[in-house]
């Protein structure tokens, strides 16, 4: 079936019947301010008066109930008729609350036989309160800390946080619900702090209904031992040592180079019978007129040459 047909046949039937209706209406209040719920008609008849107007809730109930040459019901003095007249019912909320938000109707009886009928949505907000800051106790030690902290405090509906740096990090972000119908949302950047990081950009991101903002934070970290953290004074005092062997080590052979004293010399014994061993031995040194020899020890090593070498120790002749 046509859709444009039905809602012409439901407009011409309510029109039949004298009722009215109108589009809703959406409005937005701000938590501690005045808004006006609209709500306008017009009599098919200018003779006809208006018996009677209503502003209901939803889900509440009547707010406010006028009639003309009598006396006004309302259910809160918070809410009253915006200077009723012949053509115009709009309902004034003094002071809007986070309790007020909802769906209200207006109800216009003009005549036993003609009605009108509005609708309106009120949306309850509250802009909050941005501020963010970077932790400025933070120490290179190695340990996840928080450096910066992001507030949007007593904002409705609840503001989202994020954060843009080039820093890797993880995000920890809690809402509490005020008392008045506002959210407090505090989110926190956390990492492990390095001497690389300090003074880098960090920009905390509030997205809100009312407003969005940027706030730009430089990162400051502490450092220790004379602004240096613990692992590029490891890796300094590694190269370090690591340095320091080998100028040790090159000045040993530097100087055992310029003594020309060898540590073992090589003695060819071409006197000596083939054999297809090599042989060490030990010196024998004299002590009180008594000889001592060391313990001999002997390593058999197989070698394609028939020729003997004795490996000798310094200051000691061929034996």
């Amino acid at each position: 079936m046509d859709c444009a047909w039905i809602l012409s046949s439901c407009f011409l039937l309510l029109h039949s019947i004298g009722l009215q209706a109108q589009v809703n209406v959406q409005v937005t209040g701000l938590i501690g301010q005045e808004v006006i719920l609209p709500c306008t008609f017009h009599r098919s008849d200018p003779n006809k008066r208006i018996v009677k107007i209503l502003w209901i809730k939803d889900g509440d109930g009547l707010v406010v109930a006028f009639k003309f040459k009598s006396e006004t019901f309302v259910s809160d003095p918070n809410f009253k008729l915006l200077e009723p007249s012949w053509s115009n019912a709009a309902l004034q909320i003094l002071q809007v609350h986070a309790k007020d938000e909802g769906d209200y109707m207006c109800k216009v009886t003009v005549s036993p036989d003609e009605i009108f009928r509005s609708s309106s949505s009120l949306f309850v907000k509250a802009m909050p309160q941005n501020s963010a800051e970077a932790n400025t106790e933070v120490i290179a030690n190695g340990e996840e800390q928080t450096v910066a902290t992001c507030v949007s405090a007593n904002g409705r509906p609840p503001s989202q946080i994020t954060w843009q740096t080039s820093i890797p990090g993880n995000v920890m972000t809690t809402m509490t619900s005020n008392t008045n119908g506002t959210y407090t949302v505090v989110s926190q950047y956390a990492m492990v702090p390095t001497s690389y990081a300090n003074k880098l950009p960090i920009t905390c991101i509030i997205n809100h209904d009312l407003i969005n903002t940027s706030i730009p934070l430089k990162l400051s970290v502490l450092y220790t031992s004379g602004g240096l953290d613990g692992g590029a004074i490891a890796g300094i005092v590694t190269g370090v040592l690591g340095f320091a062997i080998a100028i040790i080590i090159a000045l040993v052979l530097l100087l055992l180079r310029i003594t020309n004293k060898p540590i073992m010399e090589l003695e060819y014994a071409d006197d000596m019978p083939p054999s297809n061993t090599y042989e060490r031995t030990m010196p024998t040194f004299q002590v009180e007129d008594r000889s001592v020899a060391l313990e001999s020890h002997y390593e058999q090593l197989k070698h394609s040459d028939t020729s003997v070498y004795y490996i000798l120790m310094p200051g000691q002749g061929r034996r």
